[in-house]
């Protein structure tokens, strides 16, 4: 249900605030999640490198420390999350995937909820106590 590699990918990438090496870090947890997985290996490999380009791109342009913009980027991501798997199923892959819009945006108000607690958590651990 949820993406957690794809929470990773995006509070690393955010935090980091640096493109290319948002990029890499996509890279880095989609190829780890495709190992991990029983599908077509690359297909979380592009589309994390992607969502790790975009979210150290627009943490250069936006303020990210408030809790609210990184819950409803994290949402934003997950809806170009879900929206690139469609593409990359129905025209690389050939295979019939079906995009449900509803239940795409319940669970990207999901994940709003989950990266708001998440991010949360791990900005605590990060601290210096």
């Amino acid at each position: 249900m949820f993406d957690l590699p794809l929470l990773i990918t995006v509070y690393l990438a955010m935090t980091e605030r640096h493109v290319p090496r948002g990029t890499l870090i996509g890279a880095g947890v989609g190829l780890a999640q495709d190992a991990l997985t029983h599908g077509p290996l690359g297909v979380f490999g592009i589309i994390k490198t992607v969502i790790g380009y975009l979210a150290a791109s627009v943490s250069q342009v936006i303020e990210i420390d408030y809790p609210g913009v990184r819950s409803v980027l994290a949402a934003l991501f997950y809806l170009i999350h879900q929206f690139l798997y469609w593409v990359m199923q129905r025209v690389l892959l050939g295979t019939d995937a079906a995009l449900d819009p509803a239940r795409t945006l319940v669970l990207s108000a999901a994940h709003a909820g989950v990266a708001l607690l998440m991010f949360r958590l791990i900005d605590r651990l990060k601290s210096p106590r």
